[in-house]
Parts: structure tokens; sequence; C-alpha cells
């Protein structure tokens, strides 16, 4: 890059350019480092500084890690946190922020989450069909009252 700038260093200024960059840019994988060059050398004016290449860098990683919604659930929960990311997926073509729900690795966090912004839309968990209305007495093991 120096040479396509035009930048010209004396063997030491070199040197301790490379050492400042590499501390800088450590993290930074080989392919990665590269390809955010490539991408300052097609938009940046200037001789870049580390921190240029590092944000180049950080753009073109996404900053959450995506997963699959499964198609199919084997198991209640599974079913139901299919729907809260079903909704929150919908909603969050809408609105951006709710891209946070994704970021989450907890499904306790993120279905506190989906809960607070989802609101009264909330999909609620399927429950077993009742046998209707139970009575003390019936729990007690006490009749009914009822003549037989």
């Amino acid at each position: 890059m120096a040479v396509l700038y035009r930048q010209q260093m004396s063997p030491e200024e070199l040197r301790l350019m490379v050492e400042s960059w590499e501390e800088v840019c450590r993290d930074i994988p080989d392919a990665g480092f590269v390809a955010a060059c490539k991408v300052h050398l097609r938009e940046g004016r200037f001789f870049p500084c580390p921190a240029d290449i590092v944000k180049a860098y950080e753009d073109s990683v996404p900053r959450y890690q995506p997963f699959e919604i499964p198609a199919v659930t084997s198991s209640e929960e599974e079913e139901h946190r299919a729907d809260v990311s079903a909704k929150m997926c919908a909603l969050g073509l809408e609105n951006p922020e709710v891209s946070e729900f994704f970021r989450f690795s907890d499904w306790k966090v993120r279905l506190a989450f989906a809960r607070r912004v989802l609101g009264r839309k909330y999909p609620g968990r399927k429950k077993a069909p009742s046998r209707g209305p139970v009575s003390a007495a019936i729990i007690l093991g006490a009749g009914t009252g009822a003549k037989q």
C-alpha cells in the first residue's frame, strides 16, 4: 500500500510501522486483513492508519451468528421458540432494533426480549385440552354432592 499511496519510509520507519500495525491488527485473520485492505484501496483516498483497516474488517463481519429456525420441531419448547423466532423475523424487517434478539445466545434472554418487544403479539404456548373445571371436593376425594 505504501507504493500505491506513494509513501516513502526509511527501513526504521517501516519496521516501526509493521510492529504497530501487527499489534493493532493481531486479532484479524490474514484473509480478513487482506480483504479489508482491498476495501480501503477501493474506497480510501489516503494511506490508511490501522483503525481504517480494523473498521473495514469489522464492517465486513456479521455482528451476530445466524441460526436456523427448525422446520420440523420435536418438542413443545422448540415449537414455541420457532413461533417466537418467526414473529421476530417478520418484525425485524420493519424494525432494525429487533435484530438484537438474534444476538442473544441464551433462550431465556431471547424470550424475555421478544415478550417485551411483541407485547400482545407474543405467541402463547399451546395448552393441552382441559377436562373442564375441577372442584376442591373432587381434588380432596369427597363427593360432589350430586345424587347418583
